[in-house]
């Protein structure tokens, strides 16, 4: 996403120092054995980033003209292929055989690329 080095540098050093502690009596700290866990306070800021890079994604393939990916909500409005809240996202293509495969083709690279998963059910 053209970020600075010494900004990711710094992330990741964020994330190199993350502690935990234990609910109760207290016992100190508990520093994980690396990476991101759900519920680490900067594991919502990599989530809202993986779904930044997503909705662009989407955004440049509902672009062309003939795509069949997004909506439109008026005849000279901008293609909305996804809305995003929360944890939920609700894609719009058209519903064929075409256009299903391209999304499904979409969230297939997306989800190599940022290790998330799709629940299908």
């Amino acid at each position: 996403m053209g970020f600075h080095p010494t900004w990711i540098d710094f992330r990741m050093h964020i994330i190199s120092l993350l502690f935990t502690h234990c609910y109760g009596e207290p016992k100190g700290f508990i520093k994980p054995p690396g990476g991101l866990r759900q519920g680490d306070p900067i594991s919502l800021c990599r989530f809202i980033l993986c779904m930044k890079v997503f909705n662009l994604i989407l955004f440049k393939e509902a672009n062309p003209r003939k795509s069949r990916i997004g909506v439109k909500i008026s005849p000279q409005g901008t293609k909305i292929p996804c809305l995003l809240f929360a944890d939920n996202s609700l894609l719009f293509c058209k519903a064929n055989t075409n256009s299903c495969s391209k999304l499904k083709s979409i969230l297939d690279s997306f989800c190599s690329m940022s290790c998330q998963l799709v629940n299908l059910h």
